[in-house]
């Protein structure tokens, strides 16, 4: 599916094993799941000489999905506390290089335009995962969906592991996005994500290392 969203998910950083557990675990109470697939994505992130949309928290990246080449804009791409909320765009491209003309989203259009300044784009890093996806369901009308990823983040001269799980919000309160995160067999040793795989790569291209987060276990008090 293509289009624009504000995305609200909930990164997580898994050890190897919590990452099995959570592929087959039970939906705890309240919540019922669909059946898991899996499938393999390689992801392209794009940005100019100076790294314009680095700082200006902005990430540009194709992925293919199956035969498919998706681009996706993103617009505030920071974590704080696991949590992510980028205004996100989406469109089908024919090859792994960006098409600015195909960003349906004029706002992000426009936006990305002016951040180049007319400056070349080039892919600075990449990402291959093995995805398995699950789907939650909470009545009334809660829809989750589990993404655990296992692969790395990749430079021309570096590469970098990660296990990561992504809960992202379809549809439903943003507490039941956390209740599930909290309740879900697997996660008790989990850690907040510091950081989104573009923010990933940037770290890797500089030689940074990405800060240890609090554990999932700690209490969470959201504001309304």
């Amino acid at each position: 599916m293509t289009g624009t969203k504000r995305e609200i998910e909930l990164k997580l950083e898994l050890a190897p094993d919590a990452l099995k557990r959570l592929k087959t675990a039970p939906a705890p109470a309240g919540f019922s799941v669909e059946r898991a697939r899996t499938q393999v994505l390689r992801s392209i992130y794009f940005d100019t000489p100076a790294q314009a949309l680095r700082k200006a928290k902005w990430s540009l990246r194709v992925r293919k999905v199956g035969a498919d080449w998706i681009q996706t804009v993103k617009a505030g791409t920071g974590v704080r506390g696991g949590l992510s909320t980028p205004k996100e765009s989406e469109a089908q491209v024919d090859a792994p290089v960006p098409d600015l003309t195909r960003i349906h989203d004029a706002e992000l259009r426009s936006g990305l335009w002016e951040l180049l300044e007319g400056a070349p784009l080039s892919a600075v890093f990449e990402t291959e995962m093995r995805r398995t996806t699950r789907i939650f369901r909470a009545e009334p009308d809660t829809v989750i969906e589990l993404a655990l990823d296992a692969g790395d983040v990749r430079t021309l001269e570096k590469i970098r592991p990660l296990q990561e799980a992504e809960f992202e919000l379809v549809e439903g309160p943003v507490e039941d996005l956390f209740r599930l995160a909290r309740d879900l067999p697997g996660t008790a040793t989990a850690r907040f994500s510091p950081a989104s795989k573009a923010q990933r790569g940037y770290a890797l291209l500089a030689g940074e290392d990405i800060a240890a987060a609090p554990r999932l276990a700690r209490a969470v008090k959201l504001s309304p």
